[in-house]
């Protein structure tokens, strides 16, 4: 079977190509058996040109094929390392957290009994030490941050604001003073905890769905093969007789071990698939072949050798059909997961602006920011479409659950042009609300739970 076209995107206007490993394989195939009729020939010079050519598209084939796994490599690859960094992110957190949350209790109990420990300044200091340096970490030094790092570092901002409040509270002795900064800060890492949580929870699932399609990719294309395989094998053993039957059996045996070989990459696929029992009946009915092609009988080879290939082929449309959808939920988490970072972006932007109402071209940055917000929910409308809930039927609305299938993507543009408004005459935009309405949309495209393969 050939490599797969790419993926189309959502919105792609031209479906990608398919590279022409088919074709290539044919006429290596062709090239092949004339080579094979020209050394019977004696011919070596056109068999060797035979040879020649088919080594030229054997090298282009390969070329593909390398390019192919490369891709598929470096996605598992990349989807692991932002598994693994948004790991250690929500771990550091946690332990922030964790520590902020201790320091505060120790610092209500102080402002209780009207002491100042000095441990409390030196912990203060310790804490936001380690947040700046996380900070660093992920603000990537000369290169700008990630995208999707812009709101956890939003919050992280904040937390190093109050910080720098609570230890100057604490260096000057008034401990009740360092309560309500270190409460702000602990409330912070709290949200930027959950960020990072969501964030990490949406890449173990984008990580398991393309390990999915991938053990649906490698299904498909070895049961292709073996039913490719037998099918020849039945021709050949129906046009056979005592001595040339033998021949066979050594290339039916091994079809045979393949059979078990690729058992392991349906394992994946079983819960999804009713791949197990067409299988053992499959493996039971090349064995009876093999009793049959040992016993010198062709007639009754090639008959139980017809029922395998029934239930291979059973096997390998049931995993064709997944295929489709496999890669078509795959488009659709990584698509909803770049839709939630850009939405986040965008909230952040706007609490920006929200929480310093004095900031330098308010208005031109709250304009452009309104602009963009309602690109993108046009964006989304035309990607997402409207659904009319009343033409559902009660199995789909049951899948659902309790998706919100009425969300109008464009409120959260509507309360930045109400910023906007407020700013052109002369007040603040505190309460234009778009990153409240941009959080809800962002909450709204989760990709948690979704099943795999559709």
């Amino acid at each position: 079977p050939g490599v797969p076209a790419a993926h189309a995107r959502l919105d792609d206007l031209q479906l990608p190509a398919v590279p022409p490993c088919d074709d290539f394989r044919l006429k290596v195939e062709s090239l092949m058996s004339e080579a094979v009729a020209h050394l019977h020939a004696n011919a070596a010079a056109p068999a060797a040109a035979r040879q020649g050519e088919g080594s030229a598209i054997l090298k282009e084939l390969g070329k593909i094929l390398d390019r192919w796994s490369d891709e598929l490599a470096l996605r598992t690859i990349g989807a692991s390392k932002m598994v693994s960094d948004a790991t250690d992110r929500a771990g550091v957190l946690e332990q922030l957290e964790n520590r902020q949350l201790l320091l505060l209790e120790q610092t209500e109990n102080a402002a209780l009994d009207a002491k100042n420990p000095g441990n409390l300044l030196e912990d203060q200091k310790s804490i936001a030490g380690d947040l700046q340096d996380f900070v660093r970490e992920l603000s990537g030094g000369q290169s700008a941050p990630a995208k999707n790092l812009l709101p956890l570092l939003g919050r992280l901002e904040s937390v190093d604001r109050a910080l720098k409040v609570a230890s100057e509270a604490l260096q000057t002795n008034k401990v009740e003073d360092a309560l309500e900064p270190q409460e702000k800060a602990a409330a912070a890492l709290t949200e930027a905890r959950g960020i990072a949580q969501a964030q990490l929870s949406n890449l173990n699932l984008l990580q398991q769905l393309i390990g999915f399609e991938q053990a649906v990719a490698t299904a498909g294309t070895g049961m292709a093969d073996i039913v490719g395989t037998q099918r020849d094998l039945i021709e050949a053993t129906k046009s056979s007789d005592k001595t040339t039957l033998a021949a066979l059996i050594a290339p039916q045996r091994n079809l045979h071990r393949c059979l078990a070989d690729i058992a392991p990459s349906l394992d994946l696929v079983a819960e999804r698939l009713d791949v197990g029992t067409p299988l053992v009946f499959a493996a039971s009915d090349l064995e009876d072949a093999l009793v049959a092609m040992e016993d010198g009988d062709a007639e009754d080879a090639a008959d139980t050798q017809s029922i395998a290939l029934d239930s291979l082929a059973k096997v390998q449309a049931l995993v064709s059909a997944i295929s489709a959808q496999t890669g078509y939920v795959v488009e659709n988490v990584e698509f909803l997961q770049e839709a939630q970072a850009e939405a986040a972006t965008l909230a952040y932007r706007q609490r920006q602006l929200r929480e310093d109402p004095g900031i330098a071209n308010a208005l031109a940055l709250q304009q452009s920011l309104a602009a963009e917000t309602a690109a993108y929910g046009r964006r989304l409308t035309e990607v997402a479409g409207r659904v009319d809930p009343a033409k559902l039927d009660e199995a789909v609305k049951e899948k659902l659950g309790g998706a919100n299938l009425t969300l109008d993507f464009n409120i959260p543009a509507v309360h930045m042009e109400e910023g906007v408004r407020l700013l052109q005459g002369g007040q603040a935009a505190q309460a234009s609300g778009g990153d409240v309405a941009l959080a809800v949309v962002a909450e709204s495209l989760g990709v948690q739970g979704v099943p795999h393969g559709g």
